[in-house]
């Protein structure tokens, strides 16, 4: 089970301790932990938690991507997000409530985590990892990639 090391979830992470499962506890990334609970590879089953309006729906979209399934109650903290969320903010919305059509979800590692390396600095490149996801062709792609950072000449 993955859940974000929050206040806010504290309770949440007693009541799964004490009924005996394992928890990966993160410091960051409610689209990260959405994409552990839905990934085969990374041998976590489900992610709890509170998160954001905008989090919810890229996790949807890149939750689909792999063929998971997710439900979410939508909680919105701002009048903003409350527009957003229309009259129907209450109801329970599952992954097809909140991603449509065919998808291209790409995520880059930044400072590195659970599913993707940080990127890493050598004399004049960056290398970073990344997660190609789509709908279209049922693909996940792993991508290594080197940026020149500087160019001669140019």
């Amino acid at each position: 089970m993955a859940v974000l090391d929050r206040p806010r979830h504290q309770g949440l992470i007693e009541e799964i301790r004490a009924a005996g499962a394992r928890i990966l506890t993160l410091e960051d990334g409610d689209i990260t932990a959405g994409l552990l609970a839905a990934a085969e590879w990374t041998g976590v089953d489900a992610m709890i938690g509170f998160g954001g309006l905008q989090e919810a729906i890229l996790a949807a979209c890149a939750v689909r991507c792999l063929g998971g399934d997710m439900l979410a109650r939508l909680w919105p903290r701002n009048d903003e997000e409350r527009i957003l969320a229309g009259e129907e903010g209450d109801r329970v919305w599952a992954v097809s409530d909140l991603s449509h059509g065919d998808l291209t979800v790409v995520i880059t590692g930044i400072t590195g985590g659970s599913l993707l390396a940080p990127v890493h600095y050598g004399g004049g490149w960056a290398e970073t990892s990344s997660l190609v996801l789509s709908t279209r062709s049922g693909t996940v792609r792993r991508m290594t990639t080197r940026h020149q950072l500087t160019r001669a000449g140019g």
